[in-house]
């Protein structure tokens, strides 16, 4: 299952529509804080999520997911300028960086790569593997 959070909920549904148009499962948040309550519940094999947000934005999510000791990838869809701080962190803790003028073109080679990631991480054992 991924995640996609947007505070737009149309863009999170377009998104997530576009996962599973690549055969993935998708559920969809518009507040941070609800997809991190969903995700230490039962962790998403990757978390898609929008940059700005109100309240808990997507940096706050990914430390957020980090600091309750879940390594799950995460991928960011922004529309911030090239050179913003704010976007230069979160490609220092995210593992993709999607536009979202680009976001279909980029969308599915960066899931697959955070899902391999993901399995690289996971012992051969485990059955989400």
């Amino acid at each position: 299952m991924i995640f996609v959070t947007d505070d737009n909920a149309d863009n999170a549904m377009a998104a997530a529509m576009l996962l599973r148009m690549y055969g993935w499962q998708a559920r969809t948040f518009t507040d941070a804080r609800e997809c991190l309550d969903a995700a230490l519940k039962e962790p998403p094999a990757c978390v898609l999520t929008d940059l700005n947000m109100p309240g808990m934005d997507g940096i706050a999510l990914m430390e957020a997911l980090r600091a309750n000791g879940l390594e799950v990838p995460v991928i960011v869809m922004t529309g911030a300028t090239p050179d913003s701080p704010e976007l230069r962190r979160a490609r220092e803790l995210a593992c993709a960086v999607v536009r979202k003028t680009h976001e279909a073109a980029e969308l599915e080679p960066a899931v697959r790569r955070a899902l391999a990631q993901a399995d690289a991480r996971r012992p051969p054992d485990d059955p989400n593997r």
